[in-house]
């Protein structure tokens, strides 16, 4: 979070998965897409695990 601070790049997107893999990582990112508006995320910085999605937006001034 504190190289990548909200706001100052396009968007990125951090996959942490307990069990690796290129199936995985594929579900997962496809069941993330298909349950939120990633146009939604732009400039952000996204979190997903295998549970949870977190969005940290740039501050607000």
């Amino acid at each position: 979070m504190r190289r990548y601070q909200p706001g100052t790049h396009a968007g990125l997107m951090l996959v942490r998965l307990s069990k690796p893999g290129r199936l995985a990582l594929t579900g997962r990112i496809v069941q993330v897409l298909g349950s939120a508006d990633p146009n939604d995320w732009s400039g952000c910085f996204v979190v997903v695990t295998d549970v949870k999605l977190r969005v940290h937006r740039a501050a607000r001034s």
